[in-house]
């Protein structure tokens, strides 16, 4: 965990982590979902366009759009 510097997730497991008490310090995290309102949480990045094209689309997308270093 320690060794990433970004998270994606989905809305499901970002609500999860954060009931656990998961402040994702230090880290940018992405969400994708459909329901979440971004003005609701300003410290992460909401995602939901183009999630209906599929996975593999969505994160083509997000790597040319944030980048990699994988």
């Amino acid at each position: 965990y320690a060794e990433f510097d970004t998270l994606l997730m989905g809305r499901r497991t970002f609500e999860i982590a954060r009931a656990m008490g998961e402040n994702f310090c230090c880290k940018q995290v992405i969400v994708a979902s459909r329901s979440l309102r971004p003005a609701d949480y300003p410290e992460v990045e909401i995602v939901s366009e183009g999630l209906e094209a599929g996975f593999e689309s969505f994160v083509h997308n997000l790597v040319e759009t944030f980048g990699s270093t994988a």
